[in-house]
Formats: structure tokens, C-alpha cells, sequence
């Protein structure tokens, strides 16, 4: 009964709507003019009528389907972003880590061990001493100290094995030790001989610490007992 009272107010209303409009000027004028057109014009004008109808009809669902289409772009540009960025969380965990530099005590017995198996006279190893380090190609904050190794009276191959192996001290240090600079002049009393130093850097190094643990917690059974007293309760209407 209620339903019908609500129809018939509707209807009701309606029609006062509709009248009021019926006697407005501007109604009236336009239906003069629509009915001073040819059968032709006025069929034109229900047909434009119509199609501007259905296409303000239409623009409702499609503007909604393009919508969902963005969301969903939006939505799988999101997951391929995350799962990226779990895949380089992964990465970097995995990341070995480097060792931190040799002091300058131990890399300097270290360099006076090799100079020994190279079989080199006492009076050709001239010194070896710490220095402030600089470099153009190492950032002035990573650099920790420098060694430098003097050695005089060497050969051609003498020059490139030790060279060699003094290059190689950051490969078997964990890559923080570099030979940045190498400076070859001949000997004042033998020009057949070169005098060389050699300039060795050790870089510092800090902890790798990642940003978020990439693995997901494993849910405990305290976590979980926790969550199912944390659940909503059914009410009654929604047990029915």
C-alpha cells in the first residue's frame, strides 16, 4: 500500500513539473518553432534529439569502463613495480660482503713479504711509508690511508711483475686496496735501471645494511591466535 501512496506522488508530481514547464515562454516559443518546420526538419530535430540522448546515456558506462581500464594499467603497473623491487631487496640481501681494509701495519709486513720473494736486494727496496692519500678518480671521503712503496735499481720486468702483483693486493683484500699511482724514472747511477714508486690506497668501508627485509614474516601461532581474537564477530542478522 505504502508503495502505491509513493507511485502516485511520484506521478503527481510529475505531471505539475511537467505542466509548469508546458507554460513556460521559452517551451512555448520552441514548440512554435518546431511546429513552423517542414515534416522533414522535424524529424531531423527528433532524430538529433534522440541521438544526443543516448550518447549523454552512453557516456555513463563507457566513462566507467575507462575508468576500470586506468585502474587496472594503474593496478598491474603497481604490481610490476613491487615485484621488482622484492626482486632487488632479494638481490641485495644476497650482496657478499667486503671486507674492510687491511691496517696499515699489516698491508705494509704484507708488501715487505712479496718484496721478499721477488728476490730484491736490501738496497733496492728504499723505503715504505704511509701517506695522505688523494686521488682524482676516488671520492676524498672513501679513501682511509695510502702507502708508499719506493723501490730503485729495477728492470723492465722487475717493474711490471711487482706492478703486477701490487694491483692484484685489492683482489685478494676484498677489492679495498688500489694501486692509483706509479711514477718510473731512470736510476742517477745506472740509466739501464728505472727508480719506482708505487702508491697504494685502502678504501673505507662501511656495513651494508638492507633497507627492509625482503622475505615476509611467517606467521606464528601466538600471531595467529592474536589475529582470530582481533576478527570482527557475525551479528545475528548476518548468522541468519
Amino acid at each position: 500500500m505504502a508503495l502505491e501512496d509513493i507511485k502516485e506522488k511520484i506521478v503527481s508530481q510529475a505531471k505539475q513539473i511537467w505542466d509548469k514547464i508546458q507554460d513556460h515562454p521559452l517551451y512555448i516559443n520552441m514548440r512554435d518553432r518546431f511546429e513552423n518546420l517542414s515534416p522533414v526538419m522535424q524529424k531531423a530535430v527528433i532524430a538529433a534529439t534522440a541521438l544526443t540522448l543516448s550518447l549523454i546515456i552512453l557516456s555513463f558506462p563507457y566513462g566507467s569502463l575507462v575508468s576500470s581500464s586506468d585502474y587496472a594499467d594503474t593496478f598491474e603497473d603497481t604490481r610490476a613495480l613491487t615485484r621488482e623491487l622484492l626482486k632487488a631487496a632479494r638481490e641485495s640481501s644476497n650482496i657478499p660482503m667486503i671486507t674492510p681494509p687491511p691496517t696499515t701495519d699489516t698491508l705494509q709486513a704484507a708488501i715487505q713479504s712479496q718484496l721478499q720473494q721477488a728476490n730484491l736486494l736490501p738496497e733496492q727496496i728504499a723505503s715504505i711509508t704511509p701517506f695522505e692519500p688523494v686521488s682524482d678518480l676516488i671520492p676524498k671521503q672513501l679513501l682511509s690511508y695510502g702507502l708508499e712503496v719506493s723501490l730503485s735499481k729495477l728492470n723492465l720486468t722487475q717493474v711490471t711483475e711487482l706492478g703486477y702483483q701490487l694491483s692484484i693486493q685489492g683482489t685478494d683484500r676484498g677489492m679495498t686496496i688500489k694501486l692509483t699511482d706509479l711514477e718510473i724514472k731512470p736510476n742517477g747511477s745506472d740509466s739501464k735501471y728505472m727508480d719506482v714508486i708505487y702508491r697504494l690506497v685502502g678504501l673505507k668501508v662501511e656495513e651494508f645494511k638492507p633497507i627492509f627485509n625482503a622475505e615476509p614474516k611467517k606467521e606464528t601461532g601466538k600471531t595467529r591466535r592474536v589475529n582470530r581474537k582481533q576478527a570482527p564477530e557475525k551479528t545475528e542478522g548476518q548468522d541468519e
